[in-house]
């Protein structure tokens, strides 16, 4: 498996204490090259970028028939938070520019949540029904204090999870009118779509 590869790839550095800017660039530059060769190889030899991490990581298409290979392959090794993006890069001006290692990136990361504090548990378990709905097209959940963000592979599947939403808290805001709420949606990348839930009490 792709994940435990790269957990215990051979010749990682570690990060130490008072660690030089310039010691510090290096170290991140020699793992990720160690983490890149790794994904580059599971993914029939395509570019790939990792930063500091191989938690989440780019790997390079030139065209959509390459990004369903690697989509596919991706979930073939567990990873179910994948999108894609049009991957840029910047000149010496600051001007945005095609990246020059693809077309297309498909932007795979291993985690599936980041709740932070007790409200946001808190709220993701009383919408579980409703994200146990949409649980095949969920990607990501994030939660702090009453900011969430809830990622979709499915354009539908995210109107459809934003409209159940505001019934729930438009029946709480009649019910006990203590609290105050807004909820947006956009979409990120060519694949991806998310809905920003902002909660405040009244």
């Amino acid at each position: 498996m792709l994940k435990q590869e790269l957990a215990t790839a051979n010749g990682i550095k570690k990060y130490g204490r008072g660690v030089s800017r310039e010691e510090l660039d290096l170290i991140t530059k020699h793992n990720s090259a160690i983490y890149e060769e790794i994904i580059s190889q599971a993914f029939g030899g395509a570019k790939s970028s990792c930063h500091i991490s191989y938690a989440s990581f780019w790997v390079y298409a030139d065209t959509l028939s390459e990004v369903d290979g690697i989509k596919r392959k991706a979930a073939e090794y567990g990873y179910t938070n994948v999108k894609t993006i049009l991957p840029h890069t910047t000149d010496s001006n600051g001007r945005k520019q095609p990246d020059p290692n693809g077309a297309y990136a498909v932007v795979i990361d291993e985690s599936n949540a980041l709740l932070i504090g007790d409200i946001a548990k808190s709220l993701v378990k009383i919408l579980k029904p409703v994200l146990d709905s949409v649980n095949d097209n969920l990607l990501h959940i994030y939660g702090h204090m009453g900011r969430f963000t809830f990622k979709f592979s499915d354009q539908d599947t995210s109107e459809l999870f934003s409209g159940a939403v505001s019934k729930i808290f438009n029946a709480f805001q009649e019910e006990h009118g203590v609290m105050e709420y807004q909820i947006s949606a956009a979409q990120e990348g060519l694949d991806c779509w998310s809905v920003s839930l902002n909660l405040k009490a009244s």
